[in-house]
């Protein structure tokens, strides 16, 4: 029991990473965010034109540790956002959540900063990205969100259990998703 209202806070956590502190919406602006695009993204990717839970390889998804069969879920927060792609290991402990917004920038996360409790930038696949959590991933969540061009981002919200010590950073795990999954995206037209 003790595991399952953890991993219930981990989610309720993740999922408000995953947009409420940019506007809550699929593609809105955040309020008080600069709708100029970036114009750091060199390569960019389309991740909307891939069917979700094709975001990353079979391989690359049980390297991580998870179970290839994953399964699209809408936001349970939020029905108006995107629905995500979500992969779990078989005992349940761990799992990842990935998300394409459409219509939202890297900035946006960036302007937003100070609404996270755990914020700092990254490049992943030489793409910009953020890690932004409304929570400490010591708790067990972690949420990553990389602009694959300048106006999408694609979110990787990991949860991970399977550390008997704590604390633990599920972070890597978003990340390294992240990292596999770019390089197959096609690219913007």
């Amino acid at each position: 029991m003790a595991l399952s209202f953890r991993f219930g806070v981990a989610v309720f956590a993740a999922f408000l990473a995953s947009g409420c502190a940019v506007g809550g919406s699929s593609g809105g602006e955040a309020p008080g965010s600069d709708s100029r695009p970036t114009s750091e993204i060199n390569d960019p990717r389309d991740a909307a034109s891939v069917q979700q839970c094709s975001l990353l390889k079979s391989e690359d998804i049980q390297a991580l540790g998870l179970s290839p069969d994953g399964k699209v879920k809408p936001n349970e927060l939020d029905p108006s956002m995107p629905d995500n792609c979500t992969w779990e290991s078989d005992d349940g402990k761990k799992s990842l959540a990935v998300t394409v917004f459409p219509g939202r920038s890297i900035q946006q996360y960036r302007d937003n900063s100070d609404s996270y409790v755990d914020f700092s930038e990254m490049v992943i696949a030489g793409h910009p990205a953020v890690q932004a959590n409304v929570s400490s991933p010591e708790g067990g969540s972690c949420g990553i969100f990389l602009g694959t061009k300048d106006d999408q981002v694609v979110s990787a919200v990991a949860i991970d259990f399977t550390k008997a010590e704590k604390p633990y950073d599920p972070c890597p795990l978003a990340k390294s998703a992240l990292e596999a999954s770019v390089p197959t995206l096609p690219a913007a037209k």
